[in-house]
């Protein structure tokens, strides 16, 4: 999924690669809190990646509603 996110819209500059970098960098997070028993995240870390989603989905919101104007 998000590789074609990034093809469909980073590739093409609807959203910025910044968006993409986020969106994987928080991908692998993910991806080791499931197969790394001993990963651990810290409380900034967490707050970032929670205000990355934040901004990411507002950018989407942003984006449908002009789409659709």
């Amino acid at each position: 999924m998000i590789t074609i996110f990034s093809k469909q819209f980073v590739k093409t500059g609807i959203f910025s690669g910044e968006i993409g970098k986020q969106i994987n960098k928080i991908f692998e997070m993910r991806q080791s809190s499931d197969y790394n028993f001993d990963f651990e995240i810290t409380f900034d870390t967490a707050i970032n990646t929670l205000n990355t989603g934040k901004s990411f989905v507002e950018t989407l919101f942003t984006y449908i509603k002009n789409k659709n104007s």
